[in-house]
Parts: C-alpha cells; sequence; structure tokens
C-alpha cells in the first residue's frame, strides 16, 4: 500500500494528484504483514501516465532495489514499511494524470542475504536528518556493487 505525504514529517497526507510539478513527494510504502521474520523489500518504483499503459513511459525511481532517480532517494527501510522521496513531474501528454506504483518482495530474516540489494552505480541513501521539504540535502553517495 502507498500513502503519499506532502512534508519530510510524514503527517500531511495528500492525494498524488494534488501535487505540482518540482514538489517533493514523501511516500510511505507499507504491507499489512505483520510476520516479525520477514522484511518487505522495495523492489521497483515508478511513475506512468494513466492515460496509457505503455511500458515504454515508465519512469522508475527506484529499480532493482536501488535509487535511479537522481532527485529522489530512499529514507528508510524498516520491516513492513520504506519511506522514500521524489520529485513531482508530469508527462508532457497527460495533463495531470501521473500515477506511482512499487513493487516488493519479502525476504527472510533468517536468511542474511535475502534482503540485500546490488546496486551496480551509485546509489543515494538519506538519513532522515539529511533532507528537508524544499530540497535534498547533505546526500551521501555510497558505491554498492
Amino acid at each position: 500500500m502507498l500513502d503519499f505525504f506532502s512534508g519530510s514529517s510524514f503527517s500531511q497526507n495528500k492525494t498524488l494528484d494534488k501535487f505540482h510539478v518540482g514538489e517533493k513527494v514523501f511516500v510511505r510504502a507499507y504491507t499489512n504483514i505483520t510476520d516479525g521474520n520477514i522484511k518487505m523489500m522495495l523492489t521497483d518504483c515508478y511513475t506512468l501516465p494513466l492515460t496509457t499503459l505503455d511500458p515504454k513511459l515508465l519512469y522508475f525511481i527506484i529499480r532493482n532495489g536501488c535509487s535511479v532517480d537522481p532527485n529522489a532517494g530512499l529514507i528508510s527501510q524498516d520491516l513492513q514499511e520504506s519511506r522514500l522521496v521524489f520529485q513531482y513531474f508530469e508527462y508532457a501528454m497527460n495533463n495531470g494524470c501521473t500515477a506511482f506504483q512499487c513493487n516488493a518482495t519479502y525476504c527472510s530474516l533468517s536468511d542474511p542475504y535475502a534482503c540485500q540489494t546490488t546496486c551496480n552505480s551509485s546509489v543515494i541513501k538519506l538519513e532522515e536528518e539529511e533532507f528537508s521539504d524544499d530540497g535534498l540535502v547533505g546526500l551521501s553517495k555510497e558505491e554498492s556493487g
């Protein structure tokens, strides 16, 4: 499930169609599964225009568990919840009808390798203190691979 927020406090819920181009969108992705032995991991998060299902128009924010958009980043990942931020945009042919979706997998905490992601390029990882509502600040790039 996905919730969208207008601020980094994740307290002002807002529907995606109410955001303006360039505004930061704070996303809470979560599951109702409460098994303490498994962890939810976001594999892919992407935008797409609502008016077409053309897979060529998917724009990935997270791909294979890694942040791939320079204006986005993962803030936190807990057992049943992940938080991320991206900069809202609209598709030129779509007039404000941009959708956002995430795919997730579940991994066992008893397998130390099951929850790891391997990113082939620089990945931006954010600490909660490293961003503000006005923009991303204090980003740290970590090489993974």
